[in-house]
């Protein structure tokens, strides 16, 4: 073996060595700058967030974007009581455009509207909605949280949490989707009153959850819930963005 064989070889050698070492240093470094905590020792703020999506209502400002430009600007009413709920869709002079009802004992869904509505939606017995036989990632009975500006309750439950920095982090892993949570609480400047300059600083809580699964032709797809202090909601789907703000 010649010299400059030898001295390629090592070189490479060294170049493997470095990588697994970096490697493993950096895997090292993620693990130990996150703390693992109990979810009893959650800040009340935090807990907050979480709802059992039982019985409550409301009604919400709502945008819909396709690929970013507006595709429609509506007010959502809705209502949940026994597990059973019920939303209308109005247009922004008062007229009911569609009403999606939920009831639990028979775990169905129908809809209403003017026209005839082209997608076949029904509720697996997991519990998940379907869309045209493509499951999304989210539970019949988990709509009025979202609605509501919350998350479910039961997202907490199994799950794994931790503190990085200054956020926390929820992950669950299910057998047909993975779940991770982001929150974060910030202090920030707001005026008093309207009608003075008086600032005072308050706790604001923002959250955003990624939802992934097997969406077969969509592959692994991702839905994102992120809410601000419990008053707002984004929800973003492959081309889609939907905006919710609570109408007091």
């Amino acid at each position: 073996m010649s010299k400059f064989s030898f001295f390629c070889e090592t070189m490479i050698l060294r170049l493997r060595l470095l990588t697994i070492f970096l490697f493993c240093f950096g895997v090292y470094s993620c693990q130990s700058s996150r703390t693992i905590i109990d979810i009893k020792s959650l800040d009340s703020r935090l807990i907050s967030s979480f709802s059992v999506c039982s019985s409550d209502g409301g009604a919400n400002d709502t945008q819909v974007y396709k690929k970013e430009k507006l595709y429609g600007s509506f007010d959502i009413e809705w209502l949940v009581k026994g597990g059973s709920w019920k939303t209308v869709v109005m247009s922004s002079i008062g007229q009911d455009l569609i009403s999606v009802d939920y009831d639990k004992k028979q775990n169905k869904i129908f809809i209403s509207q003017v026209q005839a509505f082209p997608y076949n939606i029904k509720v697996g017995e997991d519990g998940f909605i379907y869309v045209d036989k493509r499951m999304i990632p989210l539970k019949v009975s988990e709509i009025p949280c979202i609605l509501n500006h919350h998350y479910p309750k039961s997202w907490l439950k199994s799950a794994l949490v931790y503190k990085k920095d200054s956020s926390y982090f929820i992950e669950k892993k299910e057998d047909k989707r993975q779940i991770q949570l982001e929150m974060i609480v910030k202090k920030e400047s707001v005026k008093k009153k309207k009608e003075t300059k008086e600032i005072k600083k308050v706790d604001k809580l923002y959250a955003c959850a990624s939802i992934s699964w097997d969406a077969f032709l969509w592959f692994d797809a991702e839905l994102k819930i992120c809410t601000e202090d419990n008053r707002s909601t984004v929800v973003d789907i492959k081309d889609y963005l939907v905006k919710l703000t609570a109408i007091d």
